[in-house]
């Protein structure tokens, strides 16, 4: 009897052994299926749902990789007349932990190999991407965009980075103008504040911006900085210029911040400086304008000063000032002050209402004042 149970009791360790290795290889079965099918069936339904939504274009959705802590992809948009790319994205990088990702939080997103194509024909520049994909939805189902839709996406994520180019076809020219942007955003479940910043590089001219969000406040602000150079601009672009001007030089600083009530622009202010110089066959002309704006999504105050220069021995200058826009009254109001050669300047007031522009001098000379309907 005792040897009996014993025998017993080896075969149910035996059982037990051969029903843990069939659950262990049916568990590799199922993990290794995900790996070498999941990838194909995603993409197959990624593209049927992408493909509905344009409008004439072919989309090509590839998912490489779907793993436990990334996820690779790429994605590329062929429409328009010639049927070229409009967009593709040649790696997307997804990174993330799997109870995170539950919560609807990916910690990083990467974008590789971003390309935009824009032409440019007859003085204007459209993104093909546009014309493929759909706008089905009616404008007055769409929700206004407000801080609070950032704060309730079902999705977050902690990082996003994009590398690319705008591919621009000016007038049958090719030419890449490279891109960088990121946004950063607290570790929260709710995105309480986004850090972003961008650039743009084409030879010796950049672009670059850095911008914050507050969604608690409901606030935003921005810098740009900008150095742009004719001389180091493409050929098709210096063509372009009108003939009078040999080259030009600018450095642009501008600053901006805005608050918000809900979809509405509570108060805003901008602050821009420009240092220019421009070549021109008589000379060197030099403008160091300071522009300013606030206001309101019904009222605007602006002015513009500084826009003097000394061309050829000929100085002048022009301040525009106590600018007010009334939105709703659809008016406008300003005093404009020229100088010419040193001499007093003349005080020019302007104004717009009820489709009357009127304007008034005064100065040195008669005041002189008129209207046109």
């Amino acid at each position: 009897v005792r040897c009996s149970g014993i025998q017993v009791e080896r075969k149910k360790k035996v059982q037990r052994k051969w029903h843990f290795s069939r659950w262990l290889s049916a568990i590799a079965t199922t993990a290794l299926a995900v790996v070498v099918f999941l990838p194909d069936a995603i993409s197959w339904k990624v593209n049927s749902v992408l493909q509905k939504s344009l409008d004439g274009g072919v989309v090509d959705f590839t998912l490489s990789r779907a793993g436990l802590y990334r996820s690779d992809l790429s994605i590329s948009i062929r429409g328009g007349e010639d049927g070229s790319a409009s967009a593709r994205l040649d790696s997307c990088v997804l990174e993330y932990r799997p109870l995170r990702l539950l919560t609807g939080r990916i910690d990083s997103v990467r974008l590789g190999g971003l390309s935009l194509r824009a032409v440019h024909t007859n003085g204007t520049v459209k993104l093909p991407i546009l014309d493929v994909v759909s706008t089905k939805t009616a404008d007055a189902d769409k929700a206004p965009f407000t801080m609070e839709t950032l704060r309730n996406l079902p999705v977050k994520f902690t990082r996003i980075s994009i590398d690319g180019n705008i591919v621009l076809d000016y007038d049958g020219e090719i030419t890449a103008i490279p891109f960088y942007a990121s946004a950063d955003a607290n570790e929260g479940r709710r995105w309480d504040k986004i850090d972003a910043n961008a650039a743009f590089l084409l030879g010796a001219n950049r672009i670059s911006v850095k911008a914050t969000c507050d969604t608690t406040t409901q606030t935003a602000s921005a810098e740009l900085k900008g150095a742009i150079s004719t001389y180091s601009l493409p050929f098709q672009f210096r063509r372009a210029l009108p003939k009078q001007i040999i080259g030009a030089t600018a450095d642009v600083n501008a600053t901006a911040n805005t608050s918000f009530d809900g979809a509405r622009l509570a108060a805003f202010n901008v602050t821009a400086t420009c240092n220019a110089s421009a070549y021109v066959p008589s000379g060197l002309v030099s403008l160091r304008p300071t522009f300013s704006a606030s206001g309101d999504s019904t009222r605007v105050s602006a002015s513009l000063t500084g826009l003097n220069t000394d061309f050829t021995g000929f100085p002048a200058t022009l301040d525009i000032a106590n600018v007010a826009l009334d939105i709703p009254a659809r008016t406008l109001s300003g005093t404009a002050a020229v100088g010419i050669t040193g001499n007093a300047p003349i005080n020019i007031g302007f104004g717009y209402a009820s489709n009357r522009i009127h304007a008034a001098t005064s100065g040195a000379h008669e005041a002189r004042s008129g209207a046109i309907v």
